[in-house]
């Protein structure tokens, strides 16, 4: 970050840097702090800079994601990839249930196929 960020960013925030006859930069101060009760001050000081500490907070996580958007689109890949491999086995898993004689029903002597196991299976890619 720059000093020119850091001066663009508390203009932003409405901070202002002011002068005293030599110009010396003597603080940052806004149209608030003006009394002479301390601890309303600081209050006044804590809302002054807030806004400016939030603008802060926000260039920083824009440059750290900005670095670092290579690498997180490579891990998005994988991540997808992943699901897609767990979905495609997922499916195999149930065509195979879907194809296998599980039991016969010994009363009827009627095959049982895996149609419920391979129901079950596909179920699990829909949470």
């Amino acid at each position: 970050m720059t000093r020119d960020d850091i001066i663009n960013m508390a203009n932003q925030a409405g901070l202002y840097h002011f002068y005293d006859s030599e110009s010396h930069c003597t603080g940052i101060t806004d149209a608030r702090l003006v009394t002479e009760d301390k601890e309303r001050d600081d209050d006044r000081l804590v809302e002054m800079l807030a806004p400016f500490a939030a603008l802060v907070a926000a260039a920083e996580r824009e440059r750290i994601i900005a670095k670092n958007a290579p690498e997180i689109e490579k891990i998005n890949a994988h991540i997808q990839a992943l699901e897609e491999a767990v979905a495609a086995e997922r499916e195999a898993c149930a065509k195979l249930a879907e194809e296998t004689v599980c039991d016969t029903h010994l009363p009827t002597g009627v095959k049982i196929y895996g149609t419920r196991a391979a129901k079950a299976i596909r179920e699990r890619s829909n949470p």
